[in-house]
């Protein structure tokens, strides 16, 4: 089962804090964490904070998910993009970014 399955999955069964774990997961985990899931480092399970219910598996299928999506989200108009700016730890998009600049 692929992530975005599992994620309907969990919305279809009313299970919004399972879903919300996982995306707020990529907060509370670094970017040598997902390198190592990514190579099938399993002593990340212990290092980092999981529940019980998020399986090895799960991991690595996140991770991919993450990987495939490519770019950042964009703070304002909340869109994948992967041109733009940081400012003040927020990602701004190309789009977002420039309509803002002609505003003023």
């Amino acid at each position: 089962m692929n992530f975005e399955e599992l994620m309907t999955d969990y919305v279809r069964r009313g299970e919004r804090e399972k879903a919300n774990y996982f995306l707020s997961l990529e907060k509370s985990m670094l970017p040598s964490h997902l390198k190592r899931v990514e190579s099938g480092d399993r002593s990340v399970l212990k290092e980092t904070v999981v529940p019980k219910w998020v399986s090895w598996e799960m991991l690595q299928e996140w991770v991919k998910y993450k990987k495939s999506a490519g770019g950042k989200r964009c703070a304002l108009c909340e869109l994948t993009a992967e041109n733009g700016i940081e400012f003040m730890n927020k990602f701004l998009c190309d789009n977002c970014f420039l309509s803002i600049k002609n505003r003023a």
